[in-house]
């Protein structure tokens, strides 16, 4: 008997079914009823994964040709590529190109699947958005991507009794929700890339893949089409139980491979310099090579400088001065900071790397206390505190004003790097740790100072408006944190 059903009805949005995985596609000839159903659909909508990635190259940069294609030869990821098995994990330490290598897959699935019958889904997660970077939040955005890519789907909607709030909200209903489709057999097949998952917390990751095993392994699964998933993110997220690709794997001869394809391409800005000969060039790049450990985040920060001297005696002098490791590196550059600025760039660091919502210009000028002067404006002087800051400081740009500009760490590994200074001897060091009590009680204190303050009990119900925004741009912060 077939495990499939059509329903044609003018209004079944109570239909529910139980535990038949088959498929029951709702129909309906009442446009009331298609536009209930779109926009129900529409109400998944969390966040647009394409811009999402956007983002990422934005802020990590273009992908250095060549870089990424090793990963179409690599026997374990064509097994999962050619549909043998389910489940994929790439995993690697911080800076090892995980997320461009992400971006690379995603635009090959996308390339790929156009015109086929087959559906390429991915999702981006960030501990720093709330929209990405829970269980409810990745469900929500694959879910939105499929219904969308493949409309028959959308019928599994109308099958749900919950609410729609009830549906947004919880993890277990949108469970409920993916493993129907998941099981309909006219779903096509589909890929799915989930990049960062060790961004998410603890929860994300045991609701997620915890529940994600069973249906794997069921015969009406088996029976439907394939529905896969690569996940992407350091080896401290625990999914020992997956196939995995390692990153930092001393065997992964072709990753090294492509490392130092990226060094060459960087140096080739560099290579114009006057007595930067084939010799000198074999020189710095097999300096480069043995000190990046393979990470392409060591790489690009070194070469970075590299690209600011004058001579090839400056390059090879400042060369020698770089430690080996992500670590190391990231100490020197806390200790390149001017005396006189440190204290301002660590308090910048810490809210960039700690604050609940990222931390805007405007926001930043408020937390350090800046006034304008005759001859500066106070924008000129936050982005000026920001700059004594870099390259440990990112800004991301999402809008043409200054509240639309947001202050980020260059990378979520320095994050981690600044709560191990905690225990440093270095009283350097020490200025810029992320101590999490301290820390939190001096984010705290601000937002307090500052709700304390005369205007915050006029205006408070007024922090919604744009020009009470702008008066006030550290109201919608100071009320979060």
């Amino acid at each position: 008997m077939a495990n499939h059903t059509n329903f044609s009805g003018p209004n079944n949005f109570g239909l529910q079914l139980g535990q038949n995985y088959g498929s029951v596609h709702y129909s309906s000839n009442n446009p009331d009823e298609a536009t209930k159903l779109k926009d129900a659909v529409e109400k998944l909508f969390i966040t647009d994964a394409e811009v999402d990635r956007e983002k990422v190259k934005s802020a990590k940069g273009q992908r250095v040709p060549g870089t990424c294609e090793w990963i179409d030869k690599c026997a374990t990821y064509t097994n999962w590529s050619e549909r043998k098995i389910p489940f994929l994990w790439i995993r690697g330490g911080p800076g090892k190109g995980k997320t461009m290598l992400s971006v690379y897959v995603t635009e090959q699935l996308e390339q790929r699947s156009r015109g086929v019958d087959e559906n390429a889904l991915y999702f981006f997660c960030d501990h720093r958005v709330d929209t990405r970077n829970t269980s409810t939040a990745i469900l929500r955005g694959i879910l939105f991507q499929l219904l969308k890519s493949q409309p028959v789907l959308q019928s599994h909607i109308a099958t749900r009794t919950d609410s729609m709030n009830s549906l947004i909200t919880s993890c277990d209903a949108l469970w409920l929700l993916f493993i129907g489709i998941l099981h309909d057999p006219a779903r096509h097949p589909t890929k799915c890339v989930i990049d960062g998952v060790d961004e998410c917390d603890e929860e994300c990751v045991f609701c997620f893949f915890e529940h994600m095993r069973n249906p794997f392994t069921d015969e009406t699964y088996i029976q439907s089409p394939f529905f896969q998933f690569l996940v992407v993110s350091r080896t401290s997220v625990q999914l020992d139980f997956l196939p995995a690709i390692d990153l930092d794997s001393s065997t992964n001869n072709a990753l090294a491979l492509y490392i130092v394809r990226f060094i060459d391409y960087r140096l080739e800005r560099v290579s114009k310099l006057k007595g930067f000969t084939p010799p000198f060039r074999m020189r710095i790049r097999e300096e480069l090579v043995f000190r990046c450990e393979s990470s392409f985040l060591w790489s690009n920060f070194v070469v970075q400088s590299l690209l600011r001297k004058k001579t090839v005696s400056d390059i090879e002098l400042e060369l020698m001065m770089f430690p080996r490791g992500l670590g190391p590196l990231y100490d020197r550059l806390l200790l390149q900071i001017e005396p006189q600025h440190r204290a301002q760039c660590a308090t910048i660091l810490q809210w960039a790397a700690w604050a609940i919502d990222p931390i805007t210009l405007p926001e930043l000028a408020v937390v350090l206390g800046l006034q304008a002067s005759p001859t500066i404006l106070i924008g000129q002087a936050t982005r000026d505190q920001v700059t004594w800051s870099e390259p440990l400081v990112r800004l991301e740009d999402v809008g043409s004003e200054n509240t639309k500009i947001r202050v980020f760490p260059v990378h979520q590994s320095l994050s981690t790097h600044l709560h191990t200074l905690v225990t440093s001897n270095e009283a350097d060091f020490r200025l810029f740790a992320i101590d999490t009590d301290r820390v939190r009680v001096q984010m705290a204190q601000a937002c307090l100072d500052y709700l304390n303050a005369d205007f915050s009990k006029k205006y408070f119900w007024k922090c919604k408006d744009a020009v009470e925004e702008q008066k006030y741009p550290f109201m919608a912060n100071a009320t979060k944190n």
